[in-house]
């Protein structure tokens, strides 16, 4: 999982090209953006967010879901 805050004032990803995003989701500043693997956005909130909102969403995922019932194999 990775965080950006795109309203702070230090980048600690800039190494990473993440300009793109911030212009596009810049009329979203103040909300949490999940976003999949495909790209596509999952789920947003306000701030504050529940945390267990999130993973339950996260835990739904295909992705995720695979990997609990490889962990759960073994």
């Amino acid at each position: 999982m990775i965080l950006f805050d795109f309203g702070a004032n230090i980048d600690p990803y800039s190494s990473m090209d993440i300009s793109g995003l911030k212009a596009k989701y810049s009329d979203r500043l103040g909300s949490v953006l999940l976003f999949g693997l495909d790209g596509q956005e999952k789920a947003s909130w306000g701030i504050p967010v529940d945390p267990v909102t999130v993973f339950q969403i996260i835990d739904a995922m295909p992705m995720r879901r695979r990997e609990i019932k490889e962990k759960e194999g073994k």
